[in-house]
């Protein structure tokens, strides 16, 4: 919220200013603030599992960053599929002004927040699974 103050006092002097209730504006900061915290919560799921911290940081980054970079839209439904449930595209169909109606193979914008709340939460249940049974 800050950042988007900050940028606000500079952009109107460059003709590019928005108000928080522009359409689209509040999704917008929402996704971003809840990507920290998502990725956080993932790499605390991938820590538990691996219980190294090299391994669990080269692991996170290649399921957040590198991995995704493999799929991108295409022809077959499979690709689109596994497209959609990447927390990285998720997040950028959240920040997406455009309608998905455009693409009806892509995610929609209510499918990405579902899928965004479903990767900290199946993180969150691995993890108190893991720590529970294999901590005890």
């Amino acid at each position: 919220m800050a950042t988007f103050g900050v940028s606000q006092a500079i952009l109107p002097g460059r003709g590019v200013g928005l108000s928080i209730g522009d359409p689209g504006v509040v999704r917008v900061l929402t996704a971003n603030a809840l990507l920290a915290p998502v990725s956080g919560l993932v790499g605390i799921g991938i820590g538990a599992l691996l219980r190294h911290t090299a391994a669990t940081v080269v692991t996170l980054c290649a399921v957040l960053v590198i991995l995704p970079t493999f799929f991108k839209p295409t022809v077959h439904q499979w690709a689109n599929d596994l497209y959609a449930l990447f927390p990285f595209y998720v997040w950028r169909t959240c920040l997406s002004q455009l309608h998905p109606r455009d693409s009806p193979a892509l995610p929609t914008v209510a499918g990405s927040w579902i899928v965004f709340a479903l990767w900290p939460l199946a993180a969150t249940i691995l993890t108190l699974i893991v720590v529970r049974r294999r901590d005890v």
